[in-house]
């Protein structure tokens, strides 16, 4: 009697730790590493971040709540965080699910949204005759971009915007102002 119940304690020992060892993770990152930690412009549409769920999760729910634009949906088998975010800060979420499954039991991310450049310009006094001297931009926002015209013939300082009138064709012009794209935001213009 005592060698059957050993062998009953022992059938039901091993079968429950396979079943334990049969259970997927909770949580799984799938989207690749770095987009749980992504930083962008207001406007900018995020990298979506995938997690894979496992078959024993019933439910998932983040928090605190993400910038506005972007929501966080579970569906069976995986939970999806995407949109366009219009909130400038730093989020830093959780997501925890309800189930069986081998932990961890929540996963954690960041998402940083950060002012989109931008930037206006404009010039004093035009239309200029070709004996004024050189004309200065009044720029507003953000600097360190290239400026250029078009069409060709206005001789015009790519780095500080200055137009000089006696050196340039009569005519008129469409003065742009490019700020070039970072990390985290693409290329701005204005004219």
């Amino acid at each position: 009697m005592r060698y059957i119940k050993g062998l009953i304690f022992f059938a039901v020992f091993v079968l429950s730790t396979n079943y334990v060892k049969a259970q997927a993770a909770c949580i799984t990152l799938s989207s690749g590493t770095g987009t749980d930690d992504q930083i962008v412009c207001a406007g900018t549409t995020i990298t979506p971040i995938i997690y894979t769920l496992g078959a024993g999760v019933s439910s998932a729910t983040i928090a605190p709540a993400p910038p506005t634009g972007v929501t966080g949906v579970y569906s069976t088998g995986f939970f999806v965080i995407s949109g366009t975010p219009t909130t400038i800060g730093t989020y830093k979420y959780t997501i925890t699910i309800v189930g069986i499954c081998t932990p961890p039991t929540q996963a954690k991310g960041t998402i940083t949204v950060t002012v989109l450049p931008s930037a206006t310009i404009s010039y004093t006094g035009s239309p200029w005759c070709s004996n004024a001297g050189v004309q200065n931009v009044t720029l507003t926002g953000t600097a360190g971009g290239i400026f250029s015209a078009l069409p060709a013939g206005l001789s015009i300082n790519a780095s500080t915007g200055a137009i000089t009138p006696g050196t340039s064709t009569a005519g008129t012009y469409t003065v742009t102002y490019t700020i070039p794209p970072t990390v985290t935001c693409g290329i701005v213009t204005a004219t």
